[in-house]
């Protein structure tokens, strides 16, 4: 687990950190807990499940996702090779 943490968060050459991996992924994990742990919040205490909400929701999230991903995929050619 922590060898997947840090190529995550490391550039192609796994040593050198990249901010925006750190930030954009730590972000992005963050997010996706918040976002679950208040969609359960909202059906524990109003006994109700609001799909329409909750799939706007997601796909928010989704696509902060995929903005951090093709973030990293822009500035790949600026990393330092192995």
């Amino acid at each position: 687990m922590r060898v997947m943490i840090k190529m995550m968060m490391t550039g192609p050459d796994g040593v050198t950190f990249d901010p925006a991996r750190v930030i954009g992924y730590g972000t992005a994990v963050s997010g996706v807990a918040v976002f679950l742990f208040n969609s359960i919040y909202q059906v524990i205490h109003t006994r109700a499940f609001d799909p329409q909400a909750y799939g706007a929701g997601f796909a928010a999230v989704c696509v902060g996702i995929a903005a951090v991903g093709v973030g990293v995929a822009v500035k790949a050619h600026t990393e330092p090779q192995s």
